[in-house]
């Protein structure tokens, strides 16, 4: 919360506090500004860079009924950009930010934190186009609700930075081709890994999940029904798509012909995007040279479904262009 200008991070269980005692809350709260200074100041060895990611702005909750006004200042202040330090806000100053998009919103945790949590394994994002990401996609969610939110951040950093460590620049790939794959290593948690192509992975638990479409699904085929439970070991799947760079680095360490459409142009221009044109045998043959292996139809669906049988990856909200690419041929209808 933002107090004449200064930025406070509330503990939960901080007593009531009467409004206009501010001197009183300041000393139960803690200061951002002073938080960000003791990262940056005394004596004690430092980290090179720190990340501070903050999806707290929001009023302050003290102010009684009919105390607001238009003068009244909403979500946190703007920061200085201290040096060293990177600061990530989940809305502009003075801005609030979105909890949910709807009441019936399935997703319990906010908007900024459900766009904020695929990307931070990404090697292919430094902290700053990981930024950008994130605010693009979150206001194009919080438009869709009829809300305007625009994460920020304040940048002390200098030089290439990604959170997971950055992956090799296009001319570092081209050296690196060569070389054997290294073998799996786990990053961050054992939820995740990074694969030997330099993927990362993510876990799907054993469990049992539902299989298939319900009956009332008009629009399901007859292999597609009844719906049934289907009980699977856990397994490892890549978190996204297969990139045009990474199958570029495969095809050319192993002789094999590029995949239909693939252009030193289009290499230049999508690296970072998904590899088209390529055969089932294609795809097998890329998976036995990551050390990996092409999911199951099981597998596939219940990491795109989840085990709550909710109809899309994201839930049962219907599909609009800020959740994936679909029907560019004609008009969407229910």
């Amino acid at each position: 919360m933002q107090i004449d200008g200064q930025n406070y991070l509330l503990p939960r269980d901080i007593p009531h506090i009467e409004y206009g005692r501010q001197a009183q809350l300041t000393r139960e709260a803690i200061s951002l500004n002073q938080l960000l200074a003791d990262l940056s100041t005394g004596d004690r060895p430092h980290p090179k860079r720190s990340v501070v990611i903050l999806d707290a702005c929001r009023d302050n909750p003290l102010i009684p009924p009919g105390y607001k006004s238009g003068s009244t200042r909403g979500g946190l202040a703007k920061v200085e950009e201290p040096d060293g330090i990177f600061v990530m806000y989940s809305a502009a100053n003075n801005r609030i930010a979105l909890d949910r998009l709807s009441p019936s919103d399935p997703v319990k945790y906010s908007v900024f934190t459900r766009v904020l949590l695929p990307l931070l394994g990404r090697q292919d994002l430094t902290i700053q186009e990981l930024s950008t990401t994130v605010k693009n996609q979150v206001y194009g969610l919080g438009k869709n609700a009829g809300h305007e939110q625009r994460p920020a951040y304040y940048d002390g950093i200098l030089g290439r930075f990604c959170l997971p460590g950055c992956a090799s620049l296009p001319d570092e790939a081209s050296r690196e081709s060569e070389k054997p794959p290294k073998p799996p290593s786990f990053s961050i948690s054992p939820r995740t890994m990074t694969g030997q192509d330099g993927a990362p992975m993510v876990l799907v638990p054993a469990g049992v999940f539902t299989m298939g479409a319900r009956d009332d699904d008009q629009e399901a085929g007859a292999d597609e029904r009844p719906a049934h439970q289907v009980n699977l070991d856990a397994f490892y799947i890549d978190q996204y798509e297969v990139t045009t760079s990474l199958y570029t680095k495969f095809f050319q360490a192993t002789r094999r012909n590029p995949p239909e459409f693939w252009s030193e142009k289009v290499l230049q221009q999508h690296g970072n995007k998904p590899v088209v044109g390529v055969t089932w045998d294609d795809a097998k043959a890329y998976c036995e040279w990551a050390g990996k292996r092409l999911p199951t139809e099981a597998e596939w669906e219940k990491a795109a479904r989840g085990t709550d049988q909710r109809l899309y990856p994201w839930g049962n909200d219907t599909p609009h262009e800020q959740l994936a690419n679909f029907n560019h041929c004609c008009d969407f209808k229910d």
